[in-house]
Formats: structure tokens, C-alpha cells, sequence
């Protein structure tokens, strides 16, 4: 043997045997320590023998399979409540696949997010260069399965509050020039007639339990003034919203103000509809 061969070679603390200094045992120990670590596992639910890796005998996944359970179902996860089955890692059986993806992904440095992203969009690329893959997923995609899958899906997570204010933070934001002209209008009447007094929120800045108001009282005062436009708000579905709107600002104390696209046609009306406005008083 030459130096660097002996150096990088060592003895098997079972047997004896010259190994590599890279392995802890030779093969022939190892596959007794796995028979043994094999015979010491037990099933959680009989007590049986079970297989290398395995938490549950066959038996007994078999009975599960049959009554219609997963056979690994155990806990639920700590951050978002969903359910989380048995880990083969004891540190992993609190948090769902999704919650330790981020907790992972937050304790990163900067450099190996970038590593991890680039590495990703190469995977992908790859994937995406295989016209098998590609004609795989549209089918996948148009499928009815899939689509009810996505339907399901995005009707859950609206049901949460934060995440619908926040998309519909971003539509407002994307799809229109907010103040629009209308809204600059009513806003040069409100600065004329009652300085600091209102501000514009109509772009996303302020909810209601998933409704945007226009214009509110920044003075200590419950107040929601709405621009409505002549054509949309005139149909059924918007006529519908708006009532359930309205609803929801009382819910909270506050009190409405609907002013029309049309009425800003007229001014001496408006002003007068503004003053009795802002003179009533609301609940607290």
C-alpha cells in the first residue's frame, strides 16, 4: 500500500477490518446494527415487529386502509392548525410540510436563499424542456379534478381576512389610476369644505371586514363618505354588495354617506348634502 492509502484507511471498531476512514463500520457490521435496530422497533399501535423506517406493522395499516384512515395521522400542525402526519423525525411532527419549508427558508442568510432559488429555477427549466412533462401537466391542468382541487382551495383561503386585504390591496393598486377623476373632485369639495377633516382610503389603505370606503373621518368622527358611479352601481350584483357595505360600516359604528357621480354635476346641492352630513352626530 502506498502512504496515502494507509492514511486514509482505518480500523472497524467492531471487527477489526481495515476500512476507509470516511465509514464508522464495515458492511458487514452495518447490516447487523440495521437487523438489530430492525428487531428493537416496535409498532405504535400492537407492539409488533416492524420494518426498518416504519412506525406502523402491515397489519395495522391494513386495518386503518380498511376503516378509511391515513394510517400515519397524528398530530396537527402548531402554526396553521392542519394535519400533520407521523414523521419518522420526532422534531418534525408539529409543523406541517409548508410551516417548516418557511421556518427554514426565515433562518437562511441571504446568499443561500439566492443559491436555493437559482437552484430551483434550473430544476424547472430542465423539467419544462421534456415536452412529455409539458403535455402532462396541461392535461392535468384542464382536468375537472384539478380545477375543483383550486376551486376549493382559493374559497378557503378568502375566508381569511388578512389574505383577502391583502389581495385586494394589490388589485386596487394594479388594475386602476387611483384617485380616479370623480374622486379628485369630491376630494377638492371635502379640502375646501372641511379641511383635514377626510382622507382618501379608496386605494387600498383601510378595511372593513373586506370592503374599501372611499373617504373617512380622520377627526375622532365614525364617518364613511362613498363616491358611487352612475352605470356600475345602478346594476343588481352591485346593488346587492352595496347593501351588505353599508351593513358592515354600521356593524362598526360608522355612519354612511352615498354621494353619486352625478350629483357632482351639481354643486350647491352637494355642498348642502355635505354640511348636514357632517353636522349629525354619530353613535360612539
Amino acid at each position: 500500500m502506498n502512504k496515502s492509502s494507509r492514511q486514509s484507511m482505518k480500523n472497524c471498531p467492531e471487527c477489526n477490518i481495515l476500512i476507509r476512514s470516511s465509514h464508522k463500520r464495515c458492511w458487514s457490521c452495518h447490516l447487523k446494527n440495521l437487523e438489530k435496530n430492525r428487531k428493537q422497533r416496535k409498532c405504535i399501535e400492537c407492539e409488533g415487529k416492524v420494518s426498518f423506517g416504519a412506525v406502523r406493522c402491515i397489519d395495522c395499516i391494513n386495518k386503518l386502509k380498511a376503516a378509511n384512515k391515513k394510517p400515519y395521522f397524528n398530530n396537527f400542525c402548531s402554526i396553521c392548525n392542519k394535519k400533520v402526519y407521523k414523521s419518522r423525525i420526532p422534531k418534525f411532527d408539529a409543523l406541517c410540510s409548508s410551516c417548516a419549508i418557511k421556518i427554514s427558508h426565515e433562518k437562511m442568510s441571504p446568499d443561500e436563499k439566492k443559491k436555493r432559488g437559482d437552484k430551483i429555477k434550473r430544476s424547472i427549466k430542465e423539467k419544462y424542456k421534456n415536452l412529455e412533462y409539458i403535455e402532462k401537466r396541461k392535461i392535468s391542468q384542464n382536468s375537472d379534478a384539478y380545477k375543483e382541487k383550486l376551486r376549493i382551495s382559493s374559497t378557503e383561503r378568502w375566508k381569511n381576512k388578512e389574505y383577502k386585504e391583502k389581495v385586494l390591496r394589490k388589485t386596487l393598486k394594479s388594475n386602476r389610476v387611483s384617485p380616479n377623476k370623480p374622486e379628485r373632485k369630491l376630494i377638492k369639495v371635502l379640502n375646501f369644505l372641511f379641511p383635514k377633516e377626510y382622507k382618501f382610503v379608496g386605494d387600498g389603505e383601510f378595511f372593513i371586514e373586506g370592503f374599501n370606503p372611499d373617504f373617512i373621518n380622520i377627526n375622532g368622527q365614525k364617518k364613511i363618505i362613498e363616491l358611487y358611479g352612475d352605470y356600475w352601481h345602478s346594476l343588481p350584483n352591485y346593488q346587492e354588495r352595496d347593501k351588505k357595505r353599508i351593513l358592515a360600516y354600521e356593524k362598526y359604528g360608522y355612519k354612511t354617506l352615498i354621494v353619486w357621480e352625478h350629483e357632482l354635476l351639481n354643486p350647491n346641492s352637494l355642498v348642502e348634502k355635505l354640511n348636514s352630513f357632517s353636522t349629525e352626530e354619530t353613535k360612539d
